[in-house]
C-alpha cells in the first residue's frame, strides 16, 4: 500500500480475501525477514532500537537516545543498548557462544579469532537470497584469486571486497599482523558478508579479534607459535616507513544546508506537513541544498494505477511537480581550504564527492574536522531497508516497521578506506568492537594515517621478545592500488546523505593536474607515461526532493528495498523519468514509460522536448551526470567505486571499448602496479558494482583500437539504474 511517514506501512492488516495474518504463500516478494551468517545475525536495526521511546508520530518504537543508539557507534561492543538482551554475554542466553572470549555487548555472530602473524583463511558461501552480496573485512587485503587450496595468481589484483551471488563461494587467504601502535593489545577487525545498507541493518556482520599476546584458549598455529608485532625500531613512523613522502589532506565534514547555496525558488522544507515526521532536527529553511539535477523540468499532475494488496490496482492522483532534484539533508566531506570563515563553500569550487590522490609508497595523512551539529537535521523519504525490525504488529493501518525515517544520521564522523596499510585500532575510521573510539565528535578533529603500499613480514627478522610474543621487522613496498572507497563511520545513513569519497593510488612519484571544472578527473604523469584519470563514485538509495521540498517517490521497478531510492554518480543524476517529464511512479505500460514516443532519444542531447505527457527542459544539453573527456588515442583509467548503497548489484558498461579484467603486474610483491597484463582476459562490462566495490578500468586508447572520436555511452546496464539516472558520457575528441 501507499507508504506512510515516518515508519512506512509495509503489510496490510489482513491477507487478500480477508484472511488473518500471517498470509499463506510459497514465495514472498515483500522481503520481510533478515540475513544470517552461520544461523546467527546481529541487526544494526535492533542495536539502535528502543521499543519504548515515543516517535514523532506518537507511537512507541524509536531510535535509542545517546551513543547507545548512534549509528556511528552501532558496531561498538557496549552494554548500554535499550534492548537488555544485547548487553549480555552470549553464554547468558539459551544459545552457547561459538568461541572463547565472547564479551558482554559483542555481536551474536561468529567472533573470528587469530594471533597476530597467523595466516587467516575465510571461506564464504552465499545461501538462498535473490540479491548479490559484497563481503569485506576491514584492514585486510587479498588477491582476487583468493587462495583456494593455497593457489593464488600474482597478477589478479588486490581486493578488499568479494562479489557473490546465489550459491557462489569464495575463499581467501591473508596474514594478520598487529601494527606498531597496537603492541600488547587486542584489536577487532569488522567483517561483513553484505556491505550494503541491508547487510548491516539486518545483521550480516561481525568482528575478527586479533591478539598481540599468546592466548591460552586459542590454539597456536605451528608456523606461528607466538604472536608477532612490529618491531619498534627507527624504520617506521606509525605504520609508514620514515623514508616515505607524506601526502597530507585536511578535510571537513559539513551539512549541505550550511555550506552550499539554495537555488532560487527552491523550498528546503516541504509544506505538506511531513517535515516533523522524522528522527532528525529541523533544517534551516533559508539554508542550502545539494543539487543532483539543476533542471527545472515540469511534471504535470496525473492519475496512475498503484497496486493495493487488498483491492488490486487502484487509481491514485499525483500532484504536479517541478525540478530541480536536490537533497537539503546531505552531508559532505569537503577540503577545508575550500570553505570560507563562515563554513560556506567558496565560489567556483566544484560540488562533487571528495576525491584524493596519492602516489604509491607515500604516507597519506588525513586530518578530519567535524563542523556538523550535535542534532542532525533530516526529512522523511521513501528510501528504506529490509523490514527486519517490527515496530507495531497491530496497527489499524497494517504492520509497521522501524525504518530509516526513525533513525537520525550520526553527527560523529570518520573515514574508512581500503587496501592501504594502517593500524586498525587507530586509523580504521570506524568504531568497531572493543577498539578505541575512532570517530570525530562535532567541533573536534583527528588524523588518520594510511600507507600506500604493502607491509610484509621478514621471516629472518623475527626474534623472541617475551614468552608470549615475538617481534618482527616488515618490508615496506609501494603498491599502485588504483581507486579505493572512502566510507563513512555510520554505515546506514551518512552514505545515503552523500558522505562518500574516493582515494586513488597512482604509480610511484606520479604528478597530476586536476581538471578545472572537476577534481574527479585529472591528467597524470608517471615517468614517461601520461594518462587521464577519472573517479566515478556511484550512489544508490538517496532521498531526492522536488522544487517544493516534497520527497520524490519510488519507481515501478523499486518494489524491493534493494532498489528503493534515487541513484547517481558524482553527486549528479539524470533519471529517464525526469528527462521525459514523467512521475517516477508512472507505469511501465503504454500509459507510462511504454508510451514515450521518443524514448529512443533518451541518451541523446536531442532529448526530450516532445517526450512524455509534457514538455521537458532537456534540449541540446549534455547530461548533468559526468561527461568525461579525453583526446582520442590517449590512455584513460576509470575508477569504478561505490562506498555506500543498496544490495542490488549493477553492471557498468561502456560502448565501443574493451579493457582487461585484471590489469595488474607483479614486482617485488604481487600485483604491484597497473599495466598491460599478458595473461589478462578482455571484457566490455564490469559486474559487481556494489557497496565497498572498487574496480580499475584501463582503456589503452580512447575511442577504441581505431581511436574514433565521439560520445560513448557509459551506464548501469540494469533497467532501474538507467531509469534512476546512473549513466553518463565518455567524450573522445
Amino acid at each position: 500500500t501507499k507508504p506512510v511517514f515516518p515508519d512506512l506501512r509495509r503489510a496490510a492488516p489482513t491477507c487478500p480475501g480477508g484472511m488473518p495474518r500471517p498470509c499463506p504463500g510459497v514465495i514472498s516478494l515483500n522481503d520481510i525477514g533478515t540475513f544470517v551468517v552461520n544461523y546467527r545475525n546481529e541487526p544494526v536495526g535492533f542495536r539502535i532500537y528502543d521499543p519504548r521511546r515515543i516517535g514523532p508520530d506518537g507511537k512507541p518504537g524509536m531510535q535509542t537516545s545517546g551513543l547507545a543508539g548512534d549509528l556511528a557507534f552501532a558496531l561498538q561492543t557496549r552494554i548500554d543498548r535499550a534492548l537488555p538482551q544485547l548487553n549480555t554475554v552470549v553464554g547468558d542466553t539459551p544459545y552457547q557462544p561459538l568461541t572463547n572470549d565472547v564479551r558482554a555487548g559483542d555481536p551474536f555472530t561468529p567472533i573470528l579469532r587469530a594471533h597476530s602473524g597467523d595466516r587467516v583463511s575465510i571461506k564464504t558461501v552465499v545461501g538462498g537470497w535473490e540479491e548479490t552480496h559484497n563481503a569485506s573485512v576491514h584492514g585486510l587485503k587479498w588477491l582476487h584469486t583468493g587462495g583456494d587450496f593455497g593457489v593464488q595468481s600474482s597478477t589478479s589484483g588486490w581486493k578488499n571486497h568479494q562479489f557473490m551471488g546465489l550459491s557462489e563461494h569464495f575463499p581467501f587467504l591473508t596474514p594478520v599482523i598487529a601494527d606498531s601502535t597496537q603492541n600488547g593489545k587486542t584489536a577487532d577487525y569488522a567483517w561483513t558478508m553484505d556491505a550494503s545498507t541491508d547487510g548491516w541493518w539486518t545483521g550480516a556482520w561481525g568482528v575478527m579479534r586479533n591478539y598481540s599476546k599468546r592466548q591460552e584458549n586459542l590454539f597456536p598455529l605451528p608456523a606461528n607459535p607466538r604472536p608477532v608485532v612490529l618491531k619498534a625500531n627507527g624504520d617506521l613512523r606509525g605504520t609508514c616507513p620514515k623514508t616515505a613522502a607524506i601526502r597530507r589532506y585536511d578535510i571537513t565534514a559539513v551539512l549541505a544546508n550550511k555550506a552550499l547555496a539554495r537555488p532560487a525558488g527552491v523550498s528546503i522544507v516541504p509544506a505538506d506537513g511531513t517535515a516533523s515526521l522524522t528522527a532528525g532536527a529541523p533544517l534551516d529553511p533559508n539554508g542550502g541544498t545539494l543539487v543532483y539535477n539543476p533542471r527545472d523540468t515540469q511534471i504535470p499532475a496525473r492519475t496512475i494505477l498503484v497496486e493495493d494488496p487488498l483491492l488490486g490496482e487502484v487509481p491514485q492522483q499525483i500532484a504536479a511537480k517541478q525540478g530541480p532534484l536536490h537533497d537539503p539533508t546531505a552531508v559532505l566531506y569537503l577540503r577545508t581550504n575550500d570553505l570560507d570563515a563562515a563554513g560556506r563553500l567558496k565560489p567556483g569550487v566544484p560540488v562533487e564527492p571528495l576525491v584524493m590522490r596519492a602516489a604509491a609508497g607515500e604516507c597519506v595523512e588525513v586530518t578530519l574536522r567535524n563542523r556538523l551539529p550535535e542534532a542532525m537535521p533530516d526529512l522523511p523519504g521513501y528510501a528504506q531497508t529490509v523490514a527486519a525490525v517490527v515496530r507495531d504488529r497491530h496497527s489499524a493501518e497494517g504492520t509497521t516497521y522501524f525504518q530509516l525515517n526513525l533513525a537520525q544520521t550520526s553527527s560523529h564522523v570518520g573515514m574508512h578506506t581500503q587496501l592501504l596499510e594502517y593500524d586498525v585500532s587507530s586509523s580504521d575510521g570506524t568504531n568497531v568492537g572493543i577498539n578505541p573510539v575512532q570517530t570525530v565528535a562535532p567541533g573536534q578533529s583527528r588524523m588518520y594515517q594510511w600507507y600506500a603500499g604493502d607491509l610484509r613480514q621478514i621471516p629472518a627478522a623475527r626474534a623472541q621478545l617475551d614468552p608470549d610474543r615475538d617481534e618482527t621487522q616488515l618490508q615496506a613496498t609501494p603498491v599502485e592500488f588504483g581507486g579505493v572507497n572512502i566510507i563513512p563511520a555510520d554505515k546506514i545513513k551518512q552514505g545515503q546523505k552523500g558522505m562518500v569519497g574516493a582515494l586513488v593510488v597512482l604509480p610511484p612519484k606520479s604528478t597530476w593536474v586536476e581538471d578545472a571544472d572537476r577534481r574527479s578527473s585529472a591528467t597524470v604523469r608517471a615517468g614517461t607515461k601520461t594518462f587521464r584519470d577519472h573517479a566515478l563514485v556511484h550512489q544508490k538509495g538517496m532521498n531526492f526532493r522536488y522544487r517544493d521540498g516534497t520527497a520524490v517517490g519510488k519507481t515501478q521497478l523499486s518494489d524491493d528495498p534493494q532498489d528503493i531510492g534515487q541513484f547517481g554518480v558524482n553527486y549528479r543524476s539524470e533519471p529517464m523519468w525526469f528527462r521525459f517529464g514523467m512521475h517516477p511512479e508512472s507505469s511501465l505500460g503504454h500509459d507510462g514509460f511504454g508510451g514515450v514516443a521518443t524514448a529512443w532519444q533518451g541518451f541523446s542531447n536531442a532529448c526530450c522536448a516532445a517526450s512524455g505527457p509534457a514538455a521537458g527542459s532537456v534540449v541540446n544539453a549534455d547530461p548533468v551526470t559526468p561527461v568525461l573527456t579525453s583526446v582520442r588515442g590517449a590512455e584513460n583509467r576509470m575508477r569504478l567505486l561505490m562506498p555506500h548503497g543498496l544490495a542490488r548489484g549493477s553492471v557498468w558498461s561502456l560502448h565501443g571499448h574493451l579493457w582487461q579484467q585484471d590489469p595488474y603486474l607483479s614486482g617485488t610483491v604481487a600485483s604491484q602496479s597497473i599495466g598491460n597484463n599478458p595473461l589478462g582476459i578482455w571484457r566490455g562490462q564490469q559486474d559487481g558494482i556494489l557497496p565497498y566495490a572498487s574496480y580499475n578500468v584501463v582503456l589503452p586508447k580512447a575511442g577504441g583500437d581505431a581511436a574514433i572520436p565521439g560520445d560513448y555511452l557509459m551506464r548501469d546496464y540494469a533497467p532501474n539504474g538507467t531509469l534512476s539516472g546512473m549513466w553518463g558520457i565518455f567524450r573522445v575528441q
